[in-house]
């Protein structure tokens, strides 16, 4: 099994066990569709993105790297089709503009607390990697990692 520590940061991993995860279960909703779609947005607050289409490759990547994980730490995965019941929501955003000059952003990974229920959201800024599948899908395997916030 590997250690929290080394997957996670101490405040993200102390909110995931506290807040989201009470059931030894993450469920995990996986946006397929393109076009308008409101986010919760942790501390930016809840906003409008226009998501991009996760494909069946990409989708199938995602499933496989859940399955994988699963095996290695203490915790189960569930798939939900409602990011209303999910304990992670996860995006292809169109852009992500944080508003700073510090780079590119890449992705963000946000902590939620809506009427008790504590949740992730990360959004991948898909076109950052120029239709690149390879840095995709290394960044969706970071997407667990200590930083929340991956900058290139």
């Amino acid at each position: 099994m590997i250690p929290p520590q080394q997957l996670i940061s101490p405040d993200f991993q102390r909110f995931t066990s506290q807040q989201v995860v009470r059931d030894g279960v993450m469920d995990v909703y996986l946006h397929r569709p393109s076009g308008r779609t409101e986010i919760n947005g942790g501390g930016f607050g809840r906003q409008t993105i226009q998501t991009l289409h996760l494909d069946d490759d990409l989708y199938g990547f995602l499933l496989n790297a859940l399955v994988e994980l699963d095996a290695l730490i203490d915790l189960d995965f569930r798939l939900v089709n409602n990011p209303d019941f999910a304990d992670l929501s996860f995006y292809l955003d169109s852009e992500i503009n944080l508003g700073d000059s510090d780079g590119l952003t890449l992705g963000i990974a946000l902590t939620n607390n809506v009427d008790g229920r504590g949740f992730w959201e990360v959004m991948l800024n898909t076109p950052a990697f120029d239709g690149n599948q390879n840095y995709l899908r290394v960044c969706v395997q970071g997407s667990g990692r200590p930083a929340a916030r991956m900058q290139a």
